[in-house]
């Protein structure tokens, strides 16, 4: 799996919860979305599927890993994870508080992402399959235990 966030750019940058600069600045982004871009073709050509964690945000972001595996002649599917305002709020003054957060994303960053996100097109939603985060208790640490529901693409 390739999580967006692992490759950075810059491994050294700095947690900054600035809005459109640094890790968060388009020029970024883009390079993020093309070393990932990169990295699927050479997985996929050395005979591996691959899934790729990201943000997916911009419908271009997503055009580009579609139109990659319609070359590659490879299946293409988007798992959409849902979750509530509320409970990705907790998630993240929850990894803040605890110092064990794996990205540099802050509530203002956040709230960024929920405002400028662009939705699924239809034939996107063809290729969904959605994934809903349901919070059913405490685990025995403290921690919580989460259930997930699929709805797999019709």
């Amino acid at each position: 799996m390739l999580k967006g966030n692992d490759y950075s750019l810059n491994q050294n940058r700095q947690k900054n919860d600035e809005i459109n600069q640094g890790i968060y600045s388009a020029e970024h982004t883009r390079q993020t979305y093309q070393k990932l871009a990169d990295l699927t073709s050479s997985i996929i050509n050395a005979g591996f599927s691959v899934f790729v964690d990201a943000t997916f945000l911009k419908l271009e972001q997503r055009a580009v890993f579609q139109k990659l595996a319609e070359e590659k002649q490879v299946t293409f599917s988007i798992l959409d994870f849902q979750g509530t305002e509320a409970e990705l709020n907790r998630r993240i003054t929850q990894r803040k508080q605890h110092g064990n957060d794996v990205s540099e994303a802050t509530l203002a960053v956040l709230q960024e992402q929920i405002k400028t996100a662009q939705p699924l097109t239809e034939d996107e939603q063809k290729m969904l399959c959605k994934i809903f985060l349901l919070l059913l208790n405490l685990q025995p640490n403290g921690q919580p235990r989460f259930i997930f529901d699929t709805f797999p693409p019709h």
